[in-house]
Order: C-alpha cells, then structure tokens, then sequence
C-alpha cells in the first residue's frame, strides 16, 4: 500500500483507490480486444460530407488519401455519391454490418444513429459530436450506453476524435493535423481523453521522425477508458513507448489494470496528467467531465508503475524521442564530451540535478582520448577544445572511445554549431549515422 495523505486514502473517489489493487479481481483477466476498431476491415460513416474539408467530410478524405485498403461506406440519404464514393441513405442499407462506424451527426440525431448502429451489428462505434456530459446533459450520454450494451457494441467517445492505425492506413479521425502529412509506422502509440491535444502531440512527434502507430482519443469515455486501450497498447509487442494523456479517472480499476500490465511488459509510459491546480480541474470537468482528483495521489500512483509524469507536452515528446530507441542505461553514470568547456560544466550541473554521477575517466580510456585530442582537456566532461572543428571525425571517434568504455551507462557529447559548416557538418553527420550500430546497447546523445 503506498503512504498517501488520509484524505486521499478515506475519500472513496476514483483516484483514491488507484493506490490499492485489492479492488481487482482475482484470477485470469480478460482483456479487452480494440483489434476491430484500430484495423477494420469496414468503415460507415454516418453523416460523411461531399466537402472534403468539412469535420463531416475529413474522415473520407483521409481515408481515402492515406490509401485504406478497407472498404469506406458513407452513409448520407442526401447524396448518391460521397466524394466519389457511394453513399447509403442508411446504416441498415450497407452491403454487411461494418467493423467499424464514425457517427458525425449533430448531438440531437446521435442517439438514433446509435440505436441503428447497435440494430445492424456494427462491433465499435465512434462519436465525434459534442453535447453530452461534457455540457451537462449526463443522462443522454448513459442512454447511448444502454443502447450499445444492449448488442455488446462498444462506444468510443462521444466529444472524441477518434483514432487511427498508421500501419493499415486507418485514420478514422478528423484530425487536422494530418494535412501537414500521415504517419510512419513506429513503436509508440498515443491514447489522450483530449483529441485535440493528441493530435497536437502526435503531430509534434511526427515532426521529430517519431514512428506514432495508434491513436486513440477517448474523449468523454461514456464507455471505453483510457486504462483500456493502455491494456491493450501493452499486448502489443510493435509498441514499446505508451503517451498519454489524462484529465481524470472514471474506473480506477480499469486503469490500474492498464497500468500494471504495461509495467509487467516492459512498456514505457509517458503520462502528462493535468488539472494539478484547481482552476486546471475545474476546466478538465468542463472539458471531458473528468474528475481530476488529488495531485499528490496521482504522483505516488504513477510512481509506482513505474510511469514517467511529464510536466509539458514539449518533455513528453523528448521523453518519447528517448524512449522510442528502446535503450535503457543501466545506471547512472554519464560521459560527456564538449567542444565548449562552458557547456560540459553546464551538462554537470544538470547531471548532478538530475541524480546522475560523472566519474573521472579511466586511465586506458584517457590514454586513447589524448591520442585523439592531445590539446583537449583530458577530464569528464572531455572538452575536445576549438582545435577539434578542423577536423570533424575526431569528435565522432572520441564519443565512440566513450561509449565502448565500461564505465558509463550513458554518453552526452555537444556540438553546438559545428554542423552548420558543410565541411564540418556533412562528414559528422555521415559519421555518426554509420557509427549507430556501435551504440546499439549504449544510449548516446
């Protein structure tokens, strides 16, 4: 049992039993299956718009450009055609029940478009439209449950922004984002309550040449959370980095479930977790109806399955771009190497902040550096000097004798501005690219 305040520990709030797994049950845990939802064969969407730059129009757009093998229904008693695809006057007209259905109605036509979902077999259904809990109306929300309860259709969202498999070429989503381009198949999935900023951190990934595979947004989870999708994110053995994105807990179980399988995994979870303060809450239960609950519980949750709580979306992404390596240090024991003596000191200040050690080189090590750099200084951190820039490879072959040395668990070097010399910038970079596979069980910066 953690040692959390006692207000957290007799609150009876969600957040509070995150920190005792006793409320789980026992014996074999049937986990949930997105398989049909992330990777469809079949996809209606209710709603779809003949304008491509439509909210309701989007999702064909995407689909359609990204190259989704599946097949597309839209669904539209106003057009015989949806941007050149056939359309349905309705869901009970479609060929065969479709794996998958994106209802993008207004918030009054929802519930009908549920009931017709759940009557024609469709397995997952997606709400993009608002104007359920999130405003107020809660009731309206449990009804659309019920519906889908009824045929065991599960329900993503409603106010969500759906999700996509960049892998199958599914974006069932209307995330703007994706006009600046798709995404690259990679080991990381993204699971976030709010849509609009997992896009803005999807797309921030795929700016740094992070691989994003899945994208889930939950939204007001009126029925699939996000501990669910992270249980199933951590039985995925193409994902090794889980982001996520949360406003407040629902179902502790479900995400300690999550949680805890992702840690037996050996999964990384990144989580930024906000309404730390009390405006923050108060607009997290405006947003997505979450409850954000108690900040220190939270901390001592995360901490004890081992999640990495980021503080900005800027450290989620550098946190990712780390993670997404699939290298590990061992301990705590840093190399440096710097062409300003000025940033190697600064690189130890931050070290020792950050509980890491810098040890003085070994001997041999030190030998082989000289040789490299007879006029650097031969410390930790290595200051190759200015005289180094003349001649590029000696900085690559000097972060090459640090990271085979035992010592280090982890390699840091600064280049600062050398790159932006073709002369000296092209042959580094050619440098350091062929040298990776010599790093491979060693993290190098």
């Amino acid at each position: 049992m953690l040692n959390l305040p006692d207000r957290a520990r007799k609150s009876g709030t969600p957040e509070a039993n995150l920190a005792d797994a006793s409320h789980l049950p026992a014996g074999p845990v049937l986990r949930p299956d997105f398989e049909r939802l992330l990777a469809p064969r079949t996809v209606a969407i209710i709603g779809a718009s003949n304008n491509p730059d439509h909210l309701a129009g989007l999702p064909v757009k995407f689909l359609k450009k990204a190259g989704f093998e599946g097949k597309v229904w839209p669904v539209n008693p106003n057009r015989e055609t949806v941007q050149g695809l056939k359309s349905y006057a309705s869901i009970a007209d479609l060929p065969s029940p479709p794996d998958a259905a994106i209802i993008v109605v207004p918030a009054p036509l929802v519930k009908q478009a549920t009931r017709e979902c759940a009557e024609r077999g469709v397995k997952f259904a997606m709400i993009f439209s608002a104007g359920f809990s999130e405003s107020g109306d809660g009731d309206e929300q449990s009804e659309l449950v019920e519906i889908a309860r009824q045929s065991g259709m599960r329900l993503l969202g409603p106010n969500c922004l759906g999700c996509f498999n960049s892998e199958s070429r599914f974006y069932g989503t209307f995330a703007i984002a994706l006009e600046a381009g798709f995404h690259t198949p990679g080991n990381v999935a993204m699971v976030s309550q709010s849509g609009a900023y997992g896009e803005q951190t999807c797309y921030l990934a795929r700016e740094r040449g992070i691989g994003i595979r899945y994208f889930v947004s939950t939204g007001n989870e009126a029925d699939i959370e996000i501990g669910e999708i992270i249980d199933w994110l951590a039985g995925r053995d193409e994902i090794d980095v889980i982001l996520a994105y949360l406003e407040g807990v629902r179902d502790s179980a479900s995400l300690v479930r999550g949680l805890a399988h992702a840690q037996a995994k050996g999964k990384k979870v990144i989580f930024v977790k906000v309404g730390r303060s009390a405006t923050g809450a108060a607009a997290a239960a405006s947003h997505t109806a979450a409850l954000a609950g108690d900040d220190v519980v939270w901390d001592a949750v995360l901490r004890k399955y081992n999640v990495y709580r980021a503080r900005s979306t800027e450290e989620q992404v550098d946190v990712a771009y780390a993670a997404a390596r699939a290298i590990v240090p061992a301990g705590r024991k840093l190399g440096i190497l710097s062409v300003s003596g000025g940033f190697g000191i600064q690189l130890c200040d931050a070290a020792e902040e950050m509980g890491l050690e810098v040890p003085p080189l070994p001997d041999d090590t030190r030998a082989r550096l000289t040789a490299l750099l007879p006029y650097g200084s031969m410390q930790n951190p290595v200051d190759a000097s200015g005289k180094a820039t003349g001649k590029p490879h000696l900085i690559g072959e000097s972060l090459r004798v640090l990271a085979h040395d035992c010592t280090y668990d982890a390699v840091v070097g600064f280049i600062g501005t050398l790159p932006l010399v073709p002369a000296i910038g092209k042959p580094l970079e050619e440098w350091l690219t062929n040298a990776r596979e010599d790093f491979t069980g060693r993290l190098v910066a």
